[in-house]
């Protein structure tokens, strides 16, 4: 059995590859856009429409800015502009809905139970640093450790039940609809 070497194959890959990404100019033409793969008529020096540019491939460095110049970040390949966001109706929200945002701040009051819990070990080890091997130390930190598992246990608790109950009200899951979250 003959086995093809692995890199004249990525050799050629990556020579080829940059002629699949043909360069793409924006021109306007008796007030119609067209979008082709030669500059504009008229246009020697014209530069590829950025949008349509492709990505630089994998290892090649790109030309540094000029001296002074600041530019924004420019997407890479081509993007849609994101749509707006759908307008809340007013309207008072749903069983559906209620779960979503009460999910919502469950969740946010498990990362904060979270992140207090954290703080708490970080200001125990601080205040036993250098005695961390006695044997109150040990039995502080038991001591913290049992207090907040009560708490992250009832925040995830909550979240879980939230989370139950909104599957049982919608088994396919939801969707938003407009500004409203809604069963699939």
């Amino acid at each position: 059995m003959r086995r093809t070497p692995l890199v004249p194959a990525l050799a050629m890959a990556l020579l080829l590859s940059p002629a699949a990404h043909a360069a793409v100019y924006k021109c306007d033409i008796n007030g119609e856009t067209r979008y082709q793969d030669n500059p504009c008529p008229g246009q020697k020096d014209q530069k590829p429409h950025i949008e349509d540019a492709p990505a630089p491939a994998a290892g090649t460095r790109q030309a540094p800015a000029p001296v002074g110049a600041e530019e924004a970040p420019r997407p890479r390949g081509r993007t849609a502009p994101k749509p707006p966001l759908p307008e809340d109706d007013g309207s008072p929200l749903d069983r559906v809905g209620q779960l979503y945002h009460e999910i919502n701040s469950a969740q946010a009051a498990q990362r904060g139970v979270m992140r207090d819990y954290r703080e708490a070990v970080r200001a125990l080890n601080a205040a036993q640093k250098g005695r961390e091997q006695a044997p109150e130390a040990e039995a502080e930190r038991k001591m913290l450790e049992h207090e907040w598992q009560e708490r992250r246990l009832a925040a995830g608790d909550r979240v879980r039940s939230l989370q139950a109950e909104l599957r049982r009200l919608c088994p396919n899951g939801t969707m938003m609809e407009g500004a409203r979250q809604v069963c699939r």
